[in-house]
């Protein structure tokens, strides 16, 4: 590794010695913020090995990836956002939608209600209406039997009444007849 460094120093301007070294000793705690600013100033130097220029084509590629995820990100946080706007706008319509139902509910039961005691006092109407035909009909029956019980007695007795005259007067026939 130190034979690497020199090779490194030697192709490396003097103000990019310092990050190389950073590669040799620091390469797993290092940022990739620190990457891209040691593959920015490798890129600038001359004669670099070729595995170097590979890396830093890798940190660019990495640069890029990394720009894109942002973006993405970026884009998924404000896709989420609108989704997020969407269902809660989506939840108080419901709130809403469900409070005009309940209302509505309430307004049907109550005019169930209303219709019920509405056709109930007809029907107690029509029961009474009936009843008052009834009674009437029942005093009419009554006064009508009376009548005829009138009637009735009064036959019976025009018809005693012509009995007996018509017995006396058959007694009086005989007895004419007789004599």
């Amino acid at each position: 590794m130190m034979a690497r460094t020199s090779e490194i120093s030697k192709l490396v301007p003097p103000g990019a010695l310092d990050l190389t070294e950073k590669i040799d000793g620091q390469s797993n705690s290092m940022k990739l913020e620190e990457l891209m600013e040691m593959a920015e100033t490798l890129q600038h130097a001359e004669n670099l090995d070729p595995q170097i220029k590979d890396l830093v084509n890798r940190v660019k590629e990495f640069q890029k990836l990394k720009q894109k995820v942002k973006e993405e990100i970026i884009e998924a946080h404000a896709f989420w956002e609108t989704k997020k706007k969407i269902l809660d706008s989506l939840n108080a319509e419901q709130l809403l939608l469900e409070e005009t139902m309940r209302k509505r509910l309430e307004t049907l039961k109550n005019f169930l209600m209303q219709c019920n005691r509405k056709e109930n006092e007809a029907q107690r109407q029509r029961f009474e209406e009936e009843k008052r035909k009834l009674k009437e009909f029942l005093e009419a029956a009554v006064e009508q039997r009376q009548q005829l019980q009138h009637k009735r007695q009064r036959m019976m007795a025009e018809m005693e009444k012509l009995d007996i005259n018509f017995l006396s007067e058959t007694d009086i026939s005989e007895e004419k007849a007789d004599k």
